[in-house]
């Protein structure tokens, strides 16, 4: 980590469906003052309509002067006054004002003017400096790419990835899915908390590493059986392996990989982790958390919004774009951490996902290269920011992934390697 990175600080919580209720409650304030306006309105209307009622007029000749003092009455109440139109116009006013102080909460909520303003500084003002040429050009490409997919919106962005997987990359191969005997290091026992996620999945994503290429493709499936002898499984997904965009290797997590997920289109990533899970033999109906990084978290809200023979009822991701996922089937949570300057969970062109089953969560500890932005010590730091914030929209994600997180659980682990078959 920087030296300028510290403890992290939550800067913004959206989504949830505490969130989308506050979201409504504001929405229903705001018609409660609008129909107020038009009662008012309307009550200005009753005097001048009584004053040619028909039957009121039919009384003047019974009764000349109570009809006299009637209709003086009415016409004073009608015209004598403008104290009705006044608080009619500001019980409107008082409507539309809370219409807007709804979308800017949401707005300011997401973070979105921050993130976006962070891309720039770190893309103009500490990086590029010290940069050759060609890095220039690489890192003003990167840090762009946050103002520009935001400026599309995700609707472009995945139309665009959609094309460009299907014509450049044509369709996607099939991949081999095998057991290997690798070890992760670290404890062996099930998660307690969203650090300790955070930290199983740099310790497995290390496996894999530059200087280990022969490990890339590497996940695992975590055995969860508690007390009672209930089974979950937890299942970690890393990132990117390949950042080349022409390659065409057995690398199955590269970069037309990355291009296929925001474009909605299926991935040998995918295939291979359904394979996987088949192979350590998860059966339909045990409760399944994904828990992914980068391009790792994208799979994982691909699968769950799309659907596996699987009961995914959990992810939690680290670092991902997410919002190309427009709706998760009912019995989905998804919990989601972006960290301030990474312009990774930008490429889905917009701030987050509107579906109430996902809570974003945006946190920074200190930002450092663009690079460096993206990587485990931040989120491990964010998620321990997650694991002790009193956010009520946060504690009640928690709560939902309680039985994963439950002490006590006897953890068995099983780590598969996904290839790609190349003819």
């Amino acid at each position: 980590m920087s030296a300028d990175a510290g403890p992290a600080r939550i800067t913004g919580v959206s989504g949830g469906p505490l969130l989308a209720a506050e979201y409504a409650e504001l929405e229903q304030l705001a018609g409660h003052c609008a129909r107020a306006g038009l009662g008012l309105l309307a009550w200005m209307r009753l005097p001048a309509s009584t004053l040619v009622d028909p039957e009121l007029l039919a009384s003047a000749a019974l009764a000349p002067v109570s009809f006299g003092r009637v209709e003086a009455a009415l016409g004073a109440t009608a015209l004598g006054t403008d104290a009705l139109p006044f608080a009619a116009a500001r019980w409107e006013a008082m409507a539309t004002k809370v219409i807007a102080a709804r979308v800017l909460i949401e707005e300011v909520d997401r973070g979105e003017v921050q993130r976006l303003w962070v891309d720039v500084q770190e893309v103009l003002l500490r990086e590029a400096p010290d940069a050759g040429p060609l890095d220039q050009v690489t890192l003003a490409a990167g840090g762009a790419a946050g103002l520009l997919t935001s400026a599309l919106g995700a609707r472009t962005v995945g139309i665009t990835a959609g094309w460009l997987g299907a014509h450049l990359y044509g369709p996607e191969g099939s991949t081999t899915t095998r057991a290997v005997p690798l070890a992760v290091p670290g404890p062996r026992h099930g998660p307690y908390d969203i650090a300790d996620l955070a930290r199983h999945l740099s310790a497995l994503s290390a496996l894999s590493d530059a200087d280990h290429p022969e490990n890339d493709g590497t996940i695992e499936v975590q055995t969860l059986v508690d007390g009672d002898g209930t089974i979950r499984h937890v299942v970690y997904l890393p990132g990117t392996d390949d950042l080349n965009p022409f390659s065409n290797d057995g690398q199955v997590r590269d970069m037309k990989e990355n291009i296929r997920l925001l474009g909605g289109e299926p991935t040998a990533y995918g295939a291979g982790i359904v394979t996987a899970m088949q192979q350590a033999g998860v059966r339909p109906g045990e409760p399944v958390l994904l828990v992914g990084h980068s391009q790792g978290g994208m799979e994982a809200v691909a699968l769950a919004s799309h659907g596996t023979p699987f009961s995914v009822t959990d992810v939690v991701t680290f670092g991902a774009p997410t919002a190309q996922i427009a709706h998760y089937p009912a019995g989905v949570q998804v919990l989601s951490l972006e960290h301030v300057g990474d312009v990774v969970p930008e490429l889905d062109g917009a701030p987050s996902s509107t579906d109430p089953a996902q809570v974003t969560v945006r946190f920074d500890d200190g930002v450092e290269g663009l690079i460096g932005n993206h990587s485990f010590e931040h989120y491990t730091a964010g998620a321990q920011a997650v694991d002790a914030s009193p956010d009520p929209t946060i504690r009640a994600s928690l709560a939902g992934l309680h039985d994963f997180l439950a002490p006590g659980q006897r953890a068995t682990a099983q780590v598969f390697q996904i290839t790609r078959d190349v003819k």
